[in-house]
């Protein structure tokens, strides 16, 4: 690798290649000792991503089960598992405090105990802890809530008390869920294309190993559903079609491969949708959500912007219905596919730029009302200060086409619950719901209708709050207020799966980046090196190379590939600057306004390329050659 002045270049390994030059070094440590019951093998955040977690590994001469205990400040906050019965003991180590020396007891069968001692690091200071929790021990029965950030915030989890017992270093974005092999599934750490789009999801245990990266060809946002086969449903873009978030993907969990894609440009007409006043033909549906209804084949597509649900029939692939208020949308769609409010249906109200719908095992629908402006006429908009935001359950009757609410939460707390963005919720069993507002942001205390993700959140006059509400029989059992923007919140066990050792996979692959067409003729190769305030970088990862600088809004840019029979390859870079004023997830944003970034894909590449930079009709040599 030849390369000028200011140019940099580094080579970037995966996560999942990094964790398993780790987990051979500690293995190999192991190997070299004699760790026993009374002299174990402690390995604290062994995969590097996890703090709060250890492992400990020992032998005994006889099988034996072995019960972990991780004290708590309180007797009620210990964690307490017990492992299977055998000779070699691998026992990862949950729920550690930051900051602390951690108290950890291992009990053999028959009796005998080892307390270890555990010292970490002080939490990150992305950890954000509660403002306020009210709940008991008991209520929560030993399960922790797990948060996913939408601004700078780390992805944690917090037990009854609001402490801190789990968290992420790297950063990560939308949905996070328990598989059925207990498994967390959630979003990459590496970014697609910018403000949020991910390369794929992330497989991993508490621990922090990632046992698999699912990557996308056009990147994941939003949402994900497993099959009870185990493939994976996923929402994904092809942001070369003009287009942004209305593409539904099916991928084979075993090679990550795409089995089946459905566009909601075949089944709607983007010019006839009657969206909110966020509205932009580029996110004409906004697609943020996603049920699988597997004993009907059926698929379920909430849209912010569109303010729907959409039900697709899989097996006659044709839009069943649309969920949602009809107003201002055409007649001839209203009539085929709109439900009517059912008269003395009760109290009433539809929904508007919703998030997280899910369907109840009763058919029912439940889902986030964020209620964002509340109506689609702009003269019956409410502010913010006006305004809430809600969960709330729907009952369809398809034959009669007709609806009705059956259950809400949150219109009683006014502006107080009011979130224009993010948020979801969940179904724990009759007449027991989790609803988390997760964006709500007061401005020198007026509640904004500006989501807060665009917002100087770190502003003295800027306050945020993430409310997370579990209601049982109508009584709230759980309430935590986070201050920070939080996109989901899942309730979840924490001792599901074993750690098993060996190395990650990375399945499926990018989609070949789009190249410029034509040569630009005009351009003039200069003699010197490039600018210096440029600051390249060029960072080589597993699957792709990106680019890094810092260039004016307006700049004409370009990179181009050149390779050994002198054929161009041009990639386009965009030095625009988006307003990013409807963006989900800021997480991954830089606030940089001169720095672009820009991915090239490997698919489709193959040989030795030399690199050049174009701004401005000015052709740069940047002195990299680079082989695929």
């Amino acid at each position: 690798m030849e390369m000028k002045q200011n140019v940099a270049f580094r080579k970037e390994q995966h996560i999942i290649e990094k964790q398993k030059e780790m987990e051979e070094q500690f293995l190999q440590e192991y190997h070299q000792g004699s760790y026993t019951f009374s002299h174990p093998y402690i390995k604290q955040n062994p995969y590097g991503i996890a703090p709060l977690t250890a492992l400990v590994m020992f032998e005994t001469k006889e099988p034996s089960q072995v019960t972990l205990r991780v004290c708590g400040m309180e007797k009620e906050g210990d964690l307490v598992h017990r492992f299977d019965k055998r000779t070699h003991h691998v026992i990862p180590v949950y729920g550690l405090y930051g900051g602390r020396e951690n108290k950890v007891v291992l009990i053999l069968e028959d009796g005998k105990s080892q307390v270890l001692s555990i010292v970490t690091e002080p939490l990150d200071d992305n950890v954000k802890l509660p403002v306020s929790i009210r709940t008991t021990a008991s209520y929560l029965d030993g399960e922790w809530m797990f948060v996913s950030p939408s601004t700078a915030a780390a992805t944690a989890a917090y037990d009854y008390r609001g402490d801190c017992r789990w968290y992420l270093t790297p950063v990560t974005g939308f949905d996070l869920r328990q598989l059925q092999n207990g498994r967390l599934l959630l979003g990459s750490y590496r970014l697609y294309a910018p403000p949020y789009h991910l390369t794929g999801l992330m497989e991993m245990d508490l621990s922090g190993k990632i046992y698999r990266e699912y990557t996308l060809p056009y990147g994941y946002h939003h949402d994900e559903f497993e099959r009870k086969d185990g493939n994976l449903y996923v929402l994904t873009s092809d942001l070369s079609g003009g287009t942004e978030e209305d593409i539904c993907v099916l991928i084979d969990r075993s090679t990550g491969e795409i089995q089946r894609q459905w566009d909601l440009k075949d089944y709607l007409d983007p010019g006839q949708v009657s969206g909110s006043p966020d509205w932009t033909p580029y996110g004409w549906y906004r697609n943020n959500a996603l049920w699988y209804d597997e004993a009907r084949d059926r698929l379920l597509l909430g849209g912010r912007f569109a303010e729907v649900v959409a039900c697709i029939d899989c097996k006659e692939d044709k839009l069943l219905w649309l969920l949602g208020d009809p107003d201002t949308w055409p007649k001839e769609l209203v009539e085929k596919y709109f439900f009517t409010p059912e008269e003395d249906g009760g109290e009433f109200e539809w929904f508007y730029e919703p998030h997280s719908c899910t369907l109840l095992p009763n058919g029912d629908i439940f889902l986030f009302d964020n209620g964002h402006y509340r109506s689609k006429r702009p003269e019956k908009r409410l502010a913010a200060k006006d305004n809430y935001s809600r969960g709330v359950v729907y009952r369809i009757d398809e034959e009669k086409r007709t609806v009705r609410q059956i259950w809400q939460f949150g219109k009683e707390r006014g502006s107080d619950f009011f979130s224009p963005y993010i948020s979801n919720v969940a179904y724990y069993g009759e007449n027991w719901y989790m609803i988390h507002s997760g964006g709500m942001c007061w401005i020198d205390g007026v509640p904004s209708d500006t989501i807060s993700t665009v917002l100087d959140f770190s502003s003295p006059s800027c306050r945020l709050d993430a409310a997370t509400v579990e209601v049982k029989d109508n009584k709230v059992m759980y309430e935590m207020h986070l201050p920070a923007s939080f996109y989901r919140a899942r309730r979840l066990p924490v001792y599901t799966c074993e750690l098993e050792f060996g190395s990650g996979k990375v399945l499926g692959s990018l989609n070949k980046t789009e190249e410029f067409g034509t040569d630009i003729d005009t351009v003039v190769l200069s003699e010197k090196a490039v600018p210096e305030d440029y600051n390249i970088t060029l960072i080589e990862e597993t699957d792709r190379l990106i680019l890094t600088a810092g260039l004016e809004k307006g700049q004409l840019a370009m990179l181009v590939l050149q390779d050994e029979e002198g054929k161009n390859h041009n990639y386009y870079i965009s030095t625009a600057r988006g307003a990013n004023s409807t963006m989900c997830v800021a997480t991954y944003l830089d606030h940089d306004d001169r720095k672009i970034w820009m991915p090239v894909n490997k698919t489709g590449l193959s040989g030795r390329y030399h690199l050049y930079l174009i701004v401005d009709e000015v052709k740069y040599d940047l002195g990299v050659d680079w082989s695929v």
